[in-house]
């Protein structure tokens, strides 16, 4: 395949194959290839048709390889009369379409956007997602299979076009219909709202991802290698149809007429100004008040005062004079003082080769990813039980126990209590005892059955608290404790695996009869057996994979000043920062090779973190040195 390329590029030079240019200061396309599949752009007339047929040939007499022309297709711009694009498809032996189809995925040709567009997106995942395979999966492999179709079919047109709201609701449907075993027949009981599901698994969600969100972040992606990536075929041809002139965020704007894709991307902008982020260099291309360059918003959200016109356009060049000092008197009494020093501790060098860069300030290594992009949109609010939710998580049971107690947790298990409002049971009433209503804390702690098995679980000098905690901090207390207080496995473990088959032995009362259910001594000692049988089952491949019971030797070593050798002197620097972004100090010593004191130094360095606090260090001691 990269004869045949270098061999129409040979006739492009030659001025016998004449490429498509979508725009005057853009590339010229003339061929693209993947795989064995191949795309050729020319001009629509007898001679271009002849060239294209004879660099074909020639490739297929040197390769040994063979052109399908009947699975191929010719199409022409409407500006083609039909008569004339038939008669050059009658001549090269090539079928004429006015429909490219589909290839990964995607719409070769956009067209206008409809939600039937998509059917056949929704009908691949509906197609997984089948309701028969939901009854034979639990609640934990149900979730584990949605975000794994989630995850990949819809990501090629997700990356290229913004689908509609409709479209994307449809997509979250089939999701939400599984996830709860929904059948064509019969709609299932939904336990937890959708909303609760897209949450993060730290605020009592499951971490579903919303399919617009998605689509936007994969959009921001192609946003982002548009302003970062200057080389490539396509994004050379985009901007030089769509971003001529502009740079960086700029670029990013809808444009009347433009095409679909294009529309779609620049939906992406505002995501891309919150998340983007400027390192300083020269500080020629970083607007002072308008991007984000010390804090998480720009300078102009933090004045405590009018900007005045002079300076308001400013790039932060303008702000420091050839030495790379600071002008403060320019924006001292504009700016609150803790952020005065944050920029004052900033390093800006006028003189130094290298522009400023742009970077992505979610991820630790600058670098654009769509997973930061989409936790960027998913509003992050401060939960009182965030530490609960991680304790449900990292329970080393099986990830069917922990659903259960994910469900236990946001009390939405389908109780008595829950299934008369609903209007589904005529009784509140508890299912074993008969006598008080059936609520979350009576089914697995209150009832005398699962009293029995903690009676015979817990440790006596722990029982008082045990039974008289409320619901919500009887959870949480429990899923805590990691000490074993029975069956030598941890009493988080035993606590989750315990109520969880509480919930089991009841269901089998419910549904199968009273006397399919276990007595309470034979319920408590299944239970002590299933919990064991199911701990070791988990801790046995993580000490296979050296996760648990490794132990961390310390090295401990003699820490001095070791002098340098004869005749040399030696600089030793130190920086410091309160807190990962406060008040910084940086200071350092000059010492011939006998230790004695040559020269030292102190500064104060305003704000930032310690690890800008020892790079200052550093420079200020080789600038001593």
């Amino acid at each position: 395949m990269e004869c045949l390329s270098h061999r129409i590029d040979q006739a492009i030079r030659d001025n016998l194959w004449k490429p498509l240019k979508l725009s005057r200061d853009g590339p010229p396309i003339s061929h693209l290839f993947f795989a064995d599949d191949l795309v050729l752009f020319a001009e629509a007339g007898g001679t271009q048709v002849r060239i294209i047929k004879q660099c074909l040939d020639e490739f297929c007499s040197s390769s040994g390889q063979r052109v399908n022309y009947q699975k191929s297709a010719i199409f022409v711009s409407a500006n083609i009369r039909r008569r004339c694009a038939r008669a050059l498809s009658d001549w090269v032996g090539i079928p004429l379409t006015v429909d490219l189809g589909r290839y990964l995925g995607v719409m070769a040709i956009h067209g206008r956007v409809t939600r039937g567009r998509y059917q056949d997106l929704a009908l691949r995942i509906q197609k997984k997602l089948a309701p028969w395979k939901a009854r034979y999966l639990s609640l934990a492999s149900r979730i584990t299979l949605v975000k794994s179709v989630a995850a990949s079919i819809p990501v090629y047109p997700m990356q290229v076009e913004l689908m509609p709201k409709t479209v994307c609701k449809d997509l979250d449907k089939i999701n939400r219909s599984f996830i709860w075993g929904d059948s064509e027949e019969k709609r299932k009981l939904h336990l937890v709202g959708w909303q609760t599901l897209t949450l993060p698994k730290d605020q009592g969600g499951l971490g579903i991802r919303p399919s617009r969100s998605v689509n936007l972040a994969m959009l921001a992606k192609c946003g982002w290698r548009l302003m970062k990536e200057k080389e490539t075929l396509w994004t050379q041809l985009m901007r030089g149809k769509y971003g001529k002139n502009r740079e960086n965020l700029d670029i990013i704007k809808p444009i009347k007429g433009s095409s679909f894709t294009w529309n779609s991307v620049s939906k992406t902008r505002e995501l891309l100004k919150v998340g983007s982020g400027w390192n300083i260099h020269r500080g020629n291309l970083t607007r002072f008040w308008f991007d984000v360059w010390i804090s998480q918003v720009p300078l102009i959200e933090l004045t405590t005062g009018p900007v005045p016109d002079d300076i308001r356009d400013g790039m932060v060049a303008d702000f420091v004079d050839e030495d790379g000092n600071w002008l403060t008197e320019k924006f001292e009494g504009l700016l609150p003082d803790a952020v005065t020093r944050q920029i004052t501790a900033k390093a800006v060098d006028p003189l130094a080769g290298e522009d400023d860069v742009l970077f992505w300030q979610p991820t630790s290594d600058d670098r654009f990813s769509t997973k930061s992009a989409f936790q960027l949109m998913q509003p992050r609010v401060p939960s009182e039980a965030a530490q609960m939710w991680k304790n449900i998580w990292k329970l080393p049971v099986p990830e069917r126990v922990r659903c259960f107690m994910w469900v236990v947790a946001h009390d939405k298990i389908s109780i008595n209590a829950q299934l008369v409002k609903r209007k589904i049971a005529s009784s509140p009433c508890c299912y074993r005892c008969s006598t008080l209503e059936e609520t979350t804390i009576h089914i697995l702690r209150d009832c005398p059955t699962a009293a029995f098995l903690w009676a015979r679980t817990v440790p006596p000098e722990n029982q008082q608290e045990f039974f008289t905690l409320q619901p919500k901090a009887w959870i949480e207390k429990n899923l805590q404790v990691e000490a074993t207080w029975t069956s030598e496995i941890p009493w988080n473990a035993f606590f989750s695996i315990a109520s969880w088959n509480l919930w089991k032995n009841r269901n089998e009362g419910v549904f199968k009869g009273i006397g399919k259910t276990l007595s309470p001594p034979s319920l408590t000692q299944a239970t002590k057996i299933k919990a064991t049988l199911w701990y070791k089952a988990w801790v046995a491949p993580q000490n296979i994979l050296g996760r648990r019971g490794t132990a961390v030797q310390r090295v401990y070593r003699e820490i001095s000043w070791i002098p340098p050798p004869a005749g040399w002197i030696k600089v030793n620097v130190d920086g410091a920062a309160n807190g990962s972004q406060g008040p910084a100090g940086a200071g350092g010593a000059l010492r011939n090779h006998h230790g004695v004191w040559i020269k030292g130094f102190v500064a104060n360095l305003g704000t930032c973190s310690a690890i800008q606090a020892e790079l200052w260090g550093i420079y200020h001691g080789l600038d001593m040195a």
